[in-house]
């Protein structure tokens, strides 16, 4: 008798390992955050996901990890790794990096990277925050512009900030200082920001030329009389003269006769 009842409760531990076994179990798959319900016969987590056809690299985060037994684990979560190539301006420093993280801030962290103030991030020509969280995507390309120091002199006023703008004119007008055609600036405006810049700007003031058939309103950041003609497209015929002479600096009334 007591064979007969060690070998039925054995037949009833085989029939229940094999229902349990056979027996589907519902698993909930968070994947990059989005729930989905997976249903299985394996009993590891790497068993689960591999008949699910989902694949798990070396720079994924998974929890629980790949080895455990499913046994009392119905919650199975993913974040797959973003492959991000970053790019480095000014410069050609480029890195790959892959990383778990959603946000632009973190992964330059992961490069050994600090973003200053005054930096920029862009992706896809379009900046971005570096706190912003992003979308699961198998790739990004991120650039960083990292800002350069502008020492500018406008006549005695001298200014110095930091700029991640793409020319030197764009730094000038982010800043909110406004330049003429007529102004006297040392480099060209659309000066690429790839080095740090020493910039001389002399603002053009109003000069009023009178003429002996009327007068002419103009701008000029001109130090003499006949500069300030020149720019102004007045020329003077053999005997013309000018109040002041050609050679002499623009009065400080900034009136001109010829």
């Amino acid at each position: 008798l007591r064979n007969r009842i060690l070998a039925a409760a054995g037949i009833l531990v085989l029939a229940g390992v094999i229902l349990l076994i056979a027996i589907p179990r519902e698993l909930t798959l968070s994947l990059n955050g989005q729930a989905q319900t997976l249903t299985t016969r394996a009993w590891t987590v790497e068993s689960a996901l591999a008949g699910a056809g989902i694949a798990i690299n070396e720079n994924d985060q998974l929890d629980p990890a790949a080895s455990t037994l499913l046994i009392g684990k119905p919650h199975i979560t993913i974040e797959k790794a973003v492959e991000v190539h970053l790019r480095i301006y000014p410069g050609d420093g480029q890195q790959v990096i892959n990383s778990t993280a959603r946000t632009p801030g973190l992964w330059l962290e992961a490069a050994g990277l600090a973003l200053q103030s005054a930096d920029r991030l862009f992706i896809n020509g379009l900046e971005i925050d570096a706190t912003s969280p992003l979308p699961y995507a198998a790739q990004y390309h991120l650039t960083l512009r990292q800002a350069q120091t502008i020492t500018l002199m406008d006549g005695e006023w001298q200014n110095v900030f930091d700029s991640s703008a793409a020319t030197l004119g764009q730094a000038l007008w982010e800043q909110g200082i406004v330049t003429r055609v007529a102004d006297n600036i040392s480099l060209p405006l659309d000066t690429p920001l790839d080095r740090p810049l020493d910039v001389e700007l002399v603002h053009a003031s109003p000069v009023h030329i009178q003429l002996a058939e009327g007068s002419v309103e103009t701008f000029s950041a001109a130090e003499s009389v006949g500069e300030a003609l020149a720019e102004a497209g007045v020329s003077l015929q053999t005997l013309d003269y000018t109040i002041p002479a050609e050679d002499a600096p623009i009065p400080e009334d900034r009136m001109v006769k010829v």
